[in-house]
């Protein structure tokens, strides 16, 4: 899917297993987002992504409502 990245900085985590998605731009992939325990982050802008985007927002509130039961 198509997310909206602002610039080119991209973060190498030392521990792959908290790698959730990883992009191509050119030659060069990069982790986009991680996750680790209850932290979510992401490269990219999930608010001006689209449909997609607020897809994962929604999703994360989900995650947040059932966690805090």
């Amino acid at each position: 899917e198509f997310m909206y990245f602002v610039h080119s900085y991209y973060v190498r985590p030392e521990d792959s297993e908290v790698i959730l998605s990883l992009t191509r731009y050119g030659n060069i992939e990069f982790c986009s987002s991680l996750m680790f325990k209850n932290i979510f982050a992401c490269q990219f802008h999930p608010e001006r992504s689209g449909e997609k985007g607020l897809l994962i927002y929604r999703n994360l509130l989900t995650l947040v409502k059932e966690n805090n039961k």
